[in-house]
């Protein structure tokens, strides 16, 4: 297993993955719900991404992940 996999699946402690996963898309509305869209287009500090930029980014690098596959 490559380091970078072990370390994600390390944070996952006794969690079970699917689990995980499932939840995730709830986690993410919640984030979004409590900083609306005005929070995910503004950053958060001067030359820091923007929340947006940072969520586009990850989908990139699980498509990456997912055709190295």
């Amino acid at each position: 297993m490559n380091p970078y996999t072990e370390r994600m699946l390390g944070l996952l402690g006794d969690r079970p993955v699917i689990a995980s996963l499932e939840a995730t898309p709830a986690k993410i509305d919640a984030v979004v719900a409590r900083i609306g869209t005005a929070g995910m287009s503004r950053a958060y500090a001067p030359g820091k991404w923007m929340v947006r930029q940072i969520h586009d980014l990850n989908h990139l690098a699980q498509l990456e992940q997912i055709a190295a596959q």
